[in-house]
């Protein structure tokens, strides 16, 4: 039997049910860069995050948003020095929020509007996470 010579990412399954393919595309890439930093908080470009999720800026932001409303995620706008591409913003995944959709039955995950976690759309103004301040327990430094 050959081995895989590399390391897998625990998915949440309850929760990834609950996930619209956008939210989910997202929530899989944070969980995956999340892996590689030891303090939980991670910085991404726009633009990597983007190419990783393979959404447009829009659809990319409607997504964090959904994720940061319903807290599976944190993240602190970070100001641009050398243009739009350059922005980037510090994120957090909330893994201990996991537990709560695990308690969940599948079928509802799946099929129950209410646990429903769908992408913003945003005709006007900016997503909430630009709009909020950060969770006063986060140690930006």
């Amino acid at each position: 039997m050959n081995k895989i010579p590399y390391k897998f990412i625990p998915i949440p399954t309850h929760l990834f049910l609950c996930l619209d393919n956008n939210c989910r595309s997202v929530l899989f890439a944070l969980i995956q860069l999340s892996s590689y930093y030891a303090n939980g908080w991670f910085f991404r470009s726009n633009a990597d995050l983007e190419a990783e999720t393979n959404l447009s800026r829009k659809t990319l932001n409607g997504a964090l948003d959904a994720l940061y409303i319903e807290g599976i995620i944190d993240i602190i706008p970070q100001e641009a020095g050398r243009g739009v591409l350059q922005k980037s913003r510090k994120y957090r995944v909330n893994f201990d929020k996991f537990l709560e959709y695990e308690k969940i039955n599948l079928d509802d995950c799946m099929k129950n509007p209410d646990y429903k976690i769908e992408t913003r759309d945003y005709k006007h103004g900016a997503p909430s996470f630009q709009r909020t301040s950060p969770p006063t327990s986060v140690q930006t430094s």
